[in-house]
């Protein structure tokens, strides 16, 4: 089974250090301690986590609500939001998120387990419910090349038998993830076009190109230079709905 990322967001020191060794001693990996909302910005979009434990009451100008609120809709992690206390309105502040868990100190290991499992199948489901992933799905897995479908976000939504069998993953340990996460896409050293610039995305800025010769990195930790086609699947408004990359190797693989 795939490693399950999370990152910590705790302005006390020990409280944090202690909810980093009980994670690390459930099998969790954990991406990043902070201590701001600003730093968990920042973290969440260069470790991109599967699950975000974000303390409410944080110091500096941005709280635990607004750096969950930004971090949910610029990157589409859920958040667990942690707290000692908090009145009415900073409850329906945190509600009003879209938050997938709410834990109140001290709790103990068995809770936090079943909230980030529950969190991260969660957000799993709900990525496919309400979509029409499940239409694509049949035409994708007659495909003989390697076909990913990912949303706006880039998290995985699916991937056909030949996609698995080039990257050496199973779809269901890696729906959801960030597809530049998993597979560690790099531009090749070969001087080619992107195939697709994402500048805006529902007036979020894109920090990732797809270029179309990339290094994938496979779950054996071999590196594969691809060629990839990409596929914009618009939606009713005209914004992008989700993008297809079909992928085949591009001789020869790196060694």
């Amino acid at each position: 089974m795939m490693e399950k990322r999370v990152l910590i967001v705790e302005d006390e020191g020990i409280v944090a250090m202690a909810i980093n060794d009980t994670l690390k001693k459930m099998g969790y990996t954990v991406t990043g301690i902070c201590s701001t909302g600003e730093d968990a910005i920042v973290t969440a979009a260069k470790t991109v986590p599967d699950v975000v434990l974000m303390d409410i009451h944080l110091k500096g100008e941005v709280d635990g609500i607004e750096a969950a609120d930004k971090i949910n809709k610029l990157y589409g992690i859920p958040v667990i939001y942690l707290t000692a206390y908090a009145d009415d309105e900073t409850i329906r502040r945190a509600l009003s998120t879209g938050s997938y868990g709410y834990l109140v100190k001290p709790f103990n290991a068995r809770e936090l387990f079943s909230n980030i499992e529950l969190t991260i199948y969660k957000h799993r489901v709900k990525m496919r419910i309400g979509s029409d992933t499940e239409n694509l799905e049949g035409p994708l897995s007659t495909l003989p090349e390697a076909a990913v479908l990912v949303d706006a976000r880039q998290a995985i939504l699916y991937m056909n038998l030949p996609a698995e069998q080039m990257t050496g993953y199973n779809l269901r340990d890696i729906q959801g993830k960030n597809f530049f996460s998993v597979l560690g896409l790099n531009p090749s050293t070969t001087e080619e076009p992107c195939s697709l610039a994402l500048e805006k995305i529902k007036g979020y800025t894109s920090i990732r190109p797809i270029p179309s010769v990339a290094v994938i990195t496979t779950r054996g930790g071999k590196a594969r230079r691809v060629c990839i086609r990409t596929n914009i699947i618009a939606n009713s408004d005209g914004t992008i709905g989700k993008i297809l990359l079909v992928m085949k190797p591009h001789t020869p693989d790196i060694t």
